[in-house]
């Protein structure tokens, strides 16, 4: 077994961030979930909800990175 190391909040945040924003450019931010979202950022769904409370506030983190 692999043992992942834990990074810090803000750079978890980064990476969900990242993948929530290249899921979005695939599926469209209707399609895009957050399993898809926390699985293309190799974490898991509880990871995702450790770091963001709901699917519009990773949409509102994708936002602020693209300057919208």
């Amino acid at each position: 077994m692999v043992k992942r190391r834990r990074e810090n909040t803000e750079i978890r945040q980064q990476q969900i961030t990242d993948a929530a924003l290249q899921v979005i450019g695939l599926k469209g931010i209707n399609g895009a979930t957050t399993v898809e979202i926390a699985s293309a950022a190799g974490t898991s769904r509880g990871t995702f909800y450790r770091h963001f409370k709901n699917k519009e506030e990773i949409i509102k983190s994708v936002k602020d990175k693209i300057g919208n």
